[in-house]
């Protein structure tokens, strides 16, 4: 491999974010808060570029789509006021990314998981809604609210960061933690809305984090160091053993990594990118 020089034509050089497709033919960047540009990898050029359809639509995250048998691709904008889908059509010259759907929200942080295209959305009301991504558009599967608020371990924290989107054993599912009673809750996709399907105990208060492994929710007691394991299949009332004690590094935010957090979903703030265990659901 090596090295390929482009010219984006962009007149400051910073980028915000920037995300390789699937098949890392393209890469887009965000260029601003309202701006993004497509580059083609192999031909080291860029090839196509937008700009949120509404004036005070402002990019909280971009997203790559899974869209399996064609070299079109699926792109995403998440906004301040919602959603936009484009679909990027290669051509021999100029690529273009033609708008293809937007949903409107009032977008208060949001979570996207890259290997099924769901989205799901809170609002300024506290109403959560989840979408699918697929060619014909953003398909809205739900909506549903969570009486969350106020079960931080840190007071100060938004309760959205006790929330994710995952997917385990294909079916999409939303988690939530209660850090102040050490309880973890997983809703399921039922008809139109979100309904509870399982229920755990954590054995105390603290602050959590999760990721997923091979269909495992693994629980991370930032505070304890120790990781709980659970497997909906396997045992929908226990964790599958003991915590465990893990090997973390100190749990201490500097002031960067606070920004990052705050961002991975969030409109507040629209300087971030969607990365980390639990934070915006990737």
């Amino acid at each position: 491999s090596k090295w390929v020089e482009c010219d984006c034509g962009i007149p400051d050089p910073q980028v915000i974010r920037m995300k390789f497709s699937a098949g890392r033919d393209y890469l887009a960047l965000q260029v601003n808060i309202r701006e993004v540009k497509v580059v083609d990898i192999a031909r080291g050029r860029l090839v196509a570029a937008r700009s949120c359809r509404s004036h005070k639509s402002r990019i909280t995250n971009i997203y790559w789509c899974k869209w399996g048998g064609t070299i079109e691709q699926l792109f995403l904008f998440v906004t301040n006021t919602g959603a936009e889908l484009y679909v990027l059509k290669p051509k021999p010259q100029d690529s273009t990314l033609k708008h293809l759907k937007t949903v409107q929200h009032q977008t208060r942080y949001h979570w996207f998981v890259n290997s099924s295209n769901w989205l799901l959305v809170v609002d300024l009301k506290h109403i959560f809604s989840l979408y699918n991504v697929t060619p014909k558009g953003l398909v809205r599967k739900c909506k549903f609210e969570l009486n969350c608020r106020g079960t931080n371990y840190n007071k100060n924290d938004a309760y959205y960061e006790q929330i994710s989107l995952v997917e385990l054993y294909g079916e999409v599912m939303c988690v939530f933690i209660n850090e102040q009673k050490g309880k973890l809750y997983i809703l399921g996709l039922q008809k139109d809305t979100m309904v509870q399907k399982y229920m755990y105990d954590l054995y105390t208060p603290s602050k959590y984090e999760i990721s997923v492994i091979d269909n495992v929710l693994v629980v991370h007691n930032m505070l304890a160091k120790l990781a709980i394991l659970f497997d909906v299949r396997t045992d929908p009332v226990a964790s599958l053993a003991a915590p465990l004690p893990m090997a973390y590094e100190q749990y201490e935010e500097s002031k960067d990594d606070e920004n990052e957090r705050a961002t991975s979903g969030s409109t507040n703030n629209m300087e971030g990118d969607s990365t980390g265990r639990r934070r915006g659901g990737g």
